[in-house]
């Protein structure tokens, strides 16, 4: 999959989850590629290696209000 470069820095941004986009295939068929952003787990996992993960959204916001 080839990305322009503003669209990847785009997507860094918290609040941009996944992108997406249509390819068609011939007989009238088209292919829908969606690319979600992989988060940190909330509850630590045995096992489990978050490093090269995004930060997950719920770790950085505060109490409800």
């Amino acid at each position: 999959m080839v990305l322009p470069k503003a669209r990847v820095e785009q997507w860094l941004d918290d609040r941009e989850v996944a992108i997406e986009g249509e390819q068609q295939i011939g007989n009238g068929e088209t292919l829908r590629i969606l690319v979600e952003k992989d988060y940190t787990c909330l509850a630590p996992r045995t096992g489990e290696d978050d490093a090269d993960l995004f930060v997950n959204p719920q770790q950085t916001k505060g109490p409800s209000s």
